[in-house]
């Protein structure tokens, strides 16, 4: 019996909240923004995988251009100088494209963010400071005694 219940035999419980169905508060800046997170996350998710597969296949290239270089040194058909040469000539043109690549991505970051509905400070700042007042209000109700109850 004991291992039926670890094994999840027991009976689970299911049925709807009591109450019904409740209508959506309006969006305020934080909602908008947690209801924009996941997007969020998933942009910055696939801009991060996209920058460690270029790093990736960046690390991969200098180190098969440094075995082609160094294979036809062996070989004689390449001078030491004209390897390093080259080699130097490759990671200029690889740091220019890399720096290509970083504009793209934030010319890319700049069009896609206003799309996320994701606050500004000032609207985060205006709603927490909305939330203060709120607060500071029942704070002092209550100190004062004049706290009425909602029904």
């Amino acid at each position: 019996m004991a291992a039926q219940a670890k094994k999840g035999g027991g009976a689970k419980k299911t049925g709807a909240k009591k109450g019904g169905a409740r209508k959506a508060p309006a969006k305020k800046p934080v909602a908008q923004a947690k209801a924009a997170q996941p997007s969020a996350s998933v942009l910055k998710d696939t801009i991060r995988d996209a920058w460690y597969a270029g790093l990736g296949a960046l690390s991969l290239s200098e180190e098969k251009a440094r075995e082609i270089l160094n294979s036809l040194v062996e070989k004689g058909k390449l001078s030491e100088r004209e390897a390093t040469k080259f080699f130097n000539d490759f990671r200029k043109r690889v740091e220019k494209n890399r720096k290509d690549l970083e504009k793209w991505v934030e010319e890319r970051i700049k069009q896609v963010v206003p799309n996320l509905k994701i606050p500004s400070v000032e609207e985060w700042k205006k709603e927490v400071q909305q939330r203060l007042k709120k607060l500071e209000d029942v704070v002092e109700k209550i100190r004062t005694g004049k706290v009425t109850s909602k029904k």
